[in-house]
C-alpha cells in the first residue's frame, strides 16, 4: 500500500491478551488525520492525532504502568510519522464543549473539564520526552488556535464548532471553571525532522482495516456502553472506559 497522497483518517489501537486466555482486549485507542503530500497547504506533511482514549485498568495493571504504555505508543508513532516522511505533528486537548473526542465511552461535562487539565500536563510532559529522544526537534504548546502553529483547517467541522462554543462561553465567563481552562495550553505542535533533512515521503506498509470509527466516535461509544454487563452511572465512571472484547466488537 503506497503512502496516502492525500487526506486519510485513521484508528489505531493497541490490545492485550488476557492471562490464562486467547482474549483480547482493548487497551487503547487513538483516531489519526494524516496529510500526504497532495494535501494543499498548509495541511501538507502533517499529523494530526486528535483523539486519544484508553479502556478501563485491567487487574493486572496500574494508573503509572498505563500512562507508561499510553506515552510510549504515541512516542512510537510519532517516530513512526517521522519514518514515512511526515514534518509535523498535532496533538490537541480537545475543550468541555466537545463531546465527541472520546472513543470508548462519553464522559460528562464536568469530568471533561477536569480531563483537559490532566491532558495537557501530561500531553507537554511526553513532548519533553520525544524531544529529549530526538524524536521531535521542538514543539510549541498555545491555549488559543488563534495563535498557534495549528491550522485550523486540519480540525473537522464537529471540532471547530466545539471550539466555537467553548469561546463563546470563555466570553461570558460560565461556568467559573472555564476561564482557568481557558489559560491552558490545548495546541501542540511539534517538528518532525531535522531542520537540515530533506522530507522524503515513503511507502507505508502497515496493515489497513477499513472501519467506521475515525468518522464515527460516538457510534463506537455507544457500542463499547452497549457490551457492558452492567452499566448504570456514567458519570460515576467517567475516568474509566469499558472493557470491550475484541471477538465480540464489530468494526
Amino acid at each position: 500500500m503506497a503512502f496516502p497522497n492525500s487526506t486519510t483518517d485513521l484508528a489505531r489501537f493497541a490490545f492485550k491478551t488476557m492471562p490464562g486466555t486467547d482474549e483480547k482486549v482493548f487497551t487503547f485507542g487513538m483516531s489519526v488525520r494524516e496529510f500526504g503530500p497532495s494535501t494543499p497547504s498548509p495541511n501538507r506533511g502533517r499529523v494530526h492525532i486528535d483523539c486519544v482514549d484508553s479502556t478501563t485498568l485491567l487487574d493486572s495493571e496500574d494508573a503509572v504502568e498505563r500512562q507508561f504504555l499510553l506515552t510510549t505508543i504515541i512516542g512510537g508513532y510519532l517516530d513512526w510519522s517521522r519514518s514515512l516522511g511526515f514534518e509535523w505533528a498535532h496533538m490537541r486537548v480537545p475543550p468541555p464543549t466537545d463531546s465527541n473526542a472520546y472513543i470508548f465511552m462519553p464522559r460528562s461535562f464536568p469530568m471533561r473539564q477536569k480531563i483537559a487539565f490532566y491532558i495537557s500536563k501530561w500531553y507537554d510532559r511526553m513532548m519533553d520526552g520525544a524531544k529529549s529522544c530526538g524524536i521531535i526537534h521542538w514543539f510549541t504548546a498555545t491555549a488559543d488556535l488563534n495563535t498557534a502553529d495549528f491550522p485550523s483547517s486540519m480540525l473537522s467541522p464537529l471540532e471547530l464548532d466545539s471550539e466555537g462554543r467553548f469561546g463563546q462561553m470563555v466570553k461570558e465567563a460560565h461556568p467559573r471553571e472555564i476561564l482557568p481552562l481557558s489559560e491552558v495550553p490545548r495546541f501542540f505542535t511539534a517538528h518532525l525532522q531535522p531542520l537540515d533533512r530533506k522530507v522524503e515521503f515513503v511507502e507505508d506498509k502497515s496493515p489497513f482495516i477499513h472501519n467506521a470509527i475515525p468518522g464515527n466516535r460516538g457510534g463506537t461509544s455507544s457500542r463499547s456502553i452497549a457490551l457492558q454487563d452492567s452499566f448504570s452511572n456514567t458519570e460515576a465512571t467517567a475516568m474509566e472506559s469499558p472493557k470491550v472484547f475484541l471477538g465480540s466488537f464489530e468494526i
